[in-house]
C-alpha cells in the first residue's frame, strides 16, 4: 500500500468513526503486526423483558454443543460454512452456541 493510498484510508476511517477509534484500531494493527491480539466482547444482561423470553412459533431457542455446531456446519440449507468454526485451542473445549432453530424438531 502507498503512502497516499493509506493517508486516504485513514482519514476516511476518521470521517466515518471519528479519531479516537481510528487511533485505536491503528494501534491494534501495528500490535498485530508483532503478535496476535484478539478483542472479545461480552455482554451481561442484569434484567430482562419478560416479552423477550418467549420463542415465537415456529422458532425454539436451544443451545447447540460442538457436535450439533458441526452437523449445522455440514448441512448446506443453514448457510455455515465449516470456517464458520474457529478451532479451540485445547481439543475437546469448545464451548455451546446459542441458537433460534426452526423447522422439525431433532
Amino acid at each position: 500500500m502507498t503512502v497516499g493510498t493509506a493517508a486516504r484510508r485513514i482519514r476516511s476511517s476518521v470521517a466515518t468513526i471519528g479519531l479516537a477509534h481510528t487511533l485505536h484500531d491503528l494501534a491494534l494493527r501495528a500490535a498485530n503486526r508483532a503478535l496476535l491480539i484478539e478483542i472479545l466482547n461480552g455482554m451481561a444482561v442484569e434484567r430482562v423483558d419478560t416479552a423477550y423470553l418467549s420463542c415465537p412459533e415456529p422458532y425454539r431457542p436451544m443451545f447447540l454443543d460442538e457436535k450439533l455446531l458441526r452437523e449445522f456446519c455440514r448441512d448446506p440449507g443453514n448457510d455455515m460454512p465449516g470456517s464458520f468454526l474457529i478451532e479451540p485451542a485445547v481439543p475437546g473445549s469448545m464451548s455451546r452456541a446459542g441458537a433460534l432453530a426452526g423447522g422439525p424438531r431433532q
